[in-house]
């Protein structure tokens, strides 16, 4: 399962809300386990996207690394 989040208004203004977000996405009573992330960070018109995949690799254009970034709020499209 893809689930895509509009993280942008109609104004080009970031919605930061907070997901909340962990090994498990659990829709009703069905229960997806997550397998990566795509973040975003900057706004509508000027930003990054990064690969976040659990538990703590980071792949960023070029590098990959071990971190841990905020997916709850950064996250922008759950695989």
């Amino acid at each position: 399962m893809i689930i895509g989040l509009n993280r942008f208004n109609d104004y080009g203004d970031k919605i930061t809300d907070i997901i909340q977000a962990n090994s498990e996405i659990a829709i009703s009573s069905a229960k997806f386990k997550l397998i990566g992330v795509a973040c975003h960070t900057g706004t509508a018109t000027s930003g990054h996207y990064f690969y976040f995949k659990p538990p703590n690799i980071i792949f960023n254009d070029a590098t990959i690394a071990s971190e841990t970034p905020n997916i709850n709020k950064l996250g922008y499209i759950f695989l």
